[in-house]
Formats: structure tokens, sequence, C-alpha cells
């Protein structure tokens, strides 16, 4: 997954996960992936989305819309959201979490 960048509120947002190869570096074949979910959580660890199930593929993207971008605070001009995914890769457990910004519009 490369690193994320803010997201502004009101609009789509999508995050790309790629499972690579820890040696090569490269894309792991697709039929070595299994049950891919994702969660977002905010900064109270709080379930924005529950962990849920993606594509079963090394290589994706998904995107959040609507109420997964709300601000919690309207007088913040940004809020904190914890991004995870997990996987199962040739029957080894897989995961990684990184986290990212939404930028309150209405907020200056």
């Amino acid at each position: 997954m490369a690193l994320l960048r803010d997201a502004y509120e009101e609009k789509s947002y999508g995050i790309k996960i790629e499972i690579l190869d820890e040696e090569t570096g490269l894309l792991v074949d697709d039929a070595l992936v299994t049950q891919v979910r994702y969660s977002l959580q905010d900064r109270d660890n709080n379930f924005i989305v529950p962990l849920t199930s993606a594509n079963d593929v090394a290589e994706q993207t998904i995107i959040l819309t609507g109420s997964e971008l709300d601000i919690i605070d309207p007088t913040s001009k940004k809020e904190i959201r914890y991004f995870t995914v997990e996987a199962t890769v040739d029957g080894n457990p897989w995961g990684i979490e990184d986290n990212f910004y939404i930028i309150n519009m209405r907020v200056k």
C-alpha cells in the first residue's frame, strides 16, 4: 500500500492495496491470496467501516465515499483515520495499517 495522502470530506477517496512478496518486492500471485479484508477506524479506535471483505487479489483499489469520510467533530480542520488490511497469503497471515487525514472543507 502506498503512502496515503489526505482525503476530503464529501469526496470519494481511493486506497490502492498491493500485496507484495517480501523477498522480491513484486506482487504475489492472485492464486495465493485469500480472505482479504479491510477496516477503517477513527482516532478513538471506533470502527467507521468494520472488517469488510474485499476481492481476493494482490492488487486492488478500495473506494471510500459518503459517511465513510464524514468529519466527526465539525469544528475540526482535519481528523485522522486508520486503514487496515488483512489477508492470507499462501496460508500465512499478512497485514498492513496506515493512516490518513480527512480535511474538513467547511472550516478554514
